[in-house]
This record gives structure tokens, sequence and C-alpha cells, in this order.
């Protein structure tokens, strides 16, 4: 499943990431993390907080000197590159596929009208209580 939604995702989340990426780099500060995972849908601030501090990385990349004429390296701190924006946007992609395949998540109880092909059972009992089905 998690294939399948890296696979399916892939292009719209390297579109975002190039959206945050001005520089190419290939890394993006956390604060645009945050606004990806947004575009997501709902999700758990502390969840995400975890996510981020495991993927955390300092990049480096090369800048012209337009004085000098030569190849200057810049690091960054405290970003996440490519790799780790497609897991953690993955991530949260699985627990909401999860959520909308399972019926039942989140529910303590699970009442017999709760069950679709139950349904109609339900309410031949509310009509006619004295009445034996089977």
């Amino acid at each position: 499943m998690e294939r399948k939604i890296q696979r399916e995702s892939s292009r719209w989340i390297e579109k975002e990431f190039k959206k945050h990426d001005p520089r190419g780099t290939g890394a993006i500060p956390v604060s645009a993390m945050h606004k990806i995972v947004e575009t997501l849908g709902p999700y758990d601030e502390e969840e995400l907080k975890d996510l981020i501090e495991h993927h955390l990385s300092e990049s480096t990349y090369v800048v012209l000197n337009k004085q000098t004429r030569q190849f200057d390296l810049k690091s960054e701190g405290n970003t996440i590159d490519f790799p780790s924006a497609m897991a953690i946007a993955v991530h949260f992609l699985k627990k909401q596929a999860r959520r909308n395949t399972n019926e039942f998540a989140g529910k303590a109880l699970v009442r017999l009208n709760d069950l679709p092909r139950f349904s109609w059972l339900q309410e031949q009992m509310q009509h006619k209580p004295n009445r034996k089905l089977f």
C-alpha cells in the first residue's frame, strides 16, 4: 500500500517540493514542510514534529561568487531533502487512506446499525418486534 501511494503521489509531491525550493538546493525549510502537509488534510502536530526531527539534516549547495568567479559552498541548517519530504508526505497519505477504508476507525463501540448489511434487519426489528425473523 505504501509503494502504491508513493508511486501515485510522487509527481504531486515533486511539484510542491519545487514550489517551496526556489534556489534549487534540493532541500526545503521546516516551515515549507508544514505547508505541504497542510495541503494533504488534517494532521497531528506532535506527530509531524517527531517526523521532521527524525528527517532534519543540513544541506550544502554550490553558489557562484560573481566577484571571484569561483564556486563557493554554502550550507543551510534545519532543512528537509526530497526523499525525507516524500517519506513524511507518504506517511500522512497512508494514514488518510487507512482512515477512509476502515469505517470503524476511532469507534470504541460498533453497533448493529453501523454494519451496512444488517441495517435492514435493524429496521425490521423496530417495525415489528413480535415477529420472528428466522
